[in-house]
């Protein structure tokens, strides 16, 4: 793919290359002065110059330089220059105060870059792509179709959420002339985003800067995979493995991250810290796992030590064997206690409400049964955040969380994502 450049003189004017052979414009006098009234969808300008645009000089390739012509000077010295295999057509670009493009999903074809007053502005598009941006205009401000909103930013941000946001259906992309006031810089995020992560650690993805309740820090420029900044990590899920753990904390994640370095297939769920419902913002103090067992093992075979607590609460994992299998995952801080809250397997049967004697007995009896998973939360701090569950409560717990989850549901079913990533969402709020 070449990017053919059109340098900007001084704003708003261009110089365009011509090649030898008919250019299939068309000029009429407008107050004496040649200006574009009709462009042919053969012309090598086509999409690149515009009706209105007004001609300034015309360099041939033996360094002649004419101006100051009217529109039968210009149409018969583009006639005899025609075998000039090095033209240059200089035009006053004469852009609009406002302009607005929709950009199809794909490559978005702009070439941009900062201005002296660090504004992004377009100096060039890649043929076939973008025909209605006009070379000159200054990015105002970019929407795309899942409820991103940015106004004001200089360049590097404008290219990052429009290569981000390729494959969403519309990117609308709002310029001004240069002699418009540009808008005050914001970003307004949507409430969910959904990202598939590639392989690689926390920093080769983009989740090396993670700041409080695992908010996205700007963009890094080392980072191989960008990630947009502003949003909560909500959930990660794990399909192949069949993990899913959400509100963990930075180091949680970066270390799980680290850990499944190369698994291909794993799902952030990303949410606006603005837009969190009130349950979802109450529960941001737990973190839940929701873990797939080997079909084979008991406790002790998992390297599980199960005990209950003294207040009579759920079971807890007291201690983990460093070869267990889930070992990798069950990694808190110290002092963190981890509780189940509930078994099940084939995705029919659960058990929930169990004490460690009980949950011992569930998982002997249910070693070689398929699909067998497990629930656990840890609070994370002793503050008003901490879920404290108790046997004789589960009931109502339970339902809370249904509530929570069906609210989530909703959320996640109006995203506009693809149905696979969707689902794979779907399944970690529900976690």
């Amino acid at each position: 793919i070449y990017i053919y450049i059109y340098t900007i003189i001084m704003a708003p004017t261009g110089s365009f290359p011509l090649p030898a052979g008919p250019v299939g414009i068309s000029f009429a006098d407008v107050n004496g002065i040649p200006t574009i009234s009709e462009i042919s969808s053969s012309s090598v300008l086509e999409g690149l110059v515009h009706v209105g645009y007004t001609f300034l000089s015309l360099r041939r390739d033996n360094g002649v330089i004419l101006e100051d012509m009217n529109t039968n000077e210009l149409v018969e010295a583009l006639q005899k220059s025609k075998d000039d295999i090095s033209r240059y057509l200089k035009l006053k670009l004469n852009l609009p105060a406002s302009t607005i493009i929709t950009l199809p999903p794909g490559p978005h074809g702009l070439l941009l870059e900062d201005n002296d007053d660090g504004i992004c502005h377009v100096i060039g598009v890649t043929p076939g792509y973008s025909r209605d941006i006009r070379v000159g205009m200054l990015v105002d401000g970019i929407e795309t179709s899942d409820g991103l909103q940015l106004y004001g930013h200089p360049t590097k941000m404008v290219l990052q959420i429009l290569d981000q946001a390729q494959h969403q259906s519309e990117r609308i992309v709002k310029c001004i002339s240069p002699e418009s006031k540009p808008s005050p810089k914001s970003k307004v995020l949507p409430s969910f985003k959904t990202h598939t992560l590639p392989p690689g650690t926390a920093a080769e993805v983009g989740l090396q800067e993670l700041g409080d309740n695992c908010t996205i820090a700007s963009s890094g420029s080392r980072r191989s995979y960008s990630m947009p900044s502003g949003f909560r990590v909500y959930t990660l899920t794990l399909p192949d493995l069949g993990h899913s753990f959400r509100n963990v904390t930075p180091d949680q994640l970066m270390e799980l991250l680290n850990v499944t370095s190369d698994e291909s297939n794993r799902i952030v769920t990303l949410k606006n810290p603005d837009k969190l419902s009130s349950k979802a913002a109450s529960s941001i103090g737990v973190t839940s796992y929701k873990l797939r067992l080997p079909d084979e093992g008991n406790a002790e075979q998992l390297g599980l030590v199960l005990e209950d607590t003294s207040d009579d609460g759920l079971p807890i994992i007291a201690d983990i064997d460093s070869s267990s299998p889930l070992a990798p995952y069950l990694m808190t801080p110290a002092g963190v206690v981890v509780s189940v809250t509930k078994i099940g397997w084939d995705g029919t049967t659960e058990f929930e409400g169990l004490d460690a004697s009980d949950l011992k007995e569930v998982l002997g009896d249910s070693s070689g049964f398929p699909q067998r998973m497990l629930y656990c939360t840890a609070s994370r701090d002793g503050g008003e955040n901490k879920m404290i569950l108790k046997r004789g409560d589960a009931p109502s717990v339970v339902h809370s969380v249904q509530q929570q989850e069906q609210q989530e549901q909703q959320e996640l079913d109006s995203l506009p994502t693809n149905p696979s990533i969707a689902s794979a969402a779907a399944a970690a709020a529900s976690s």
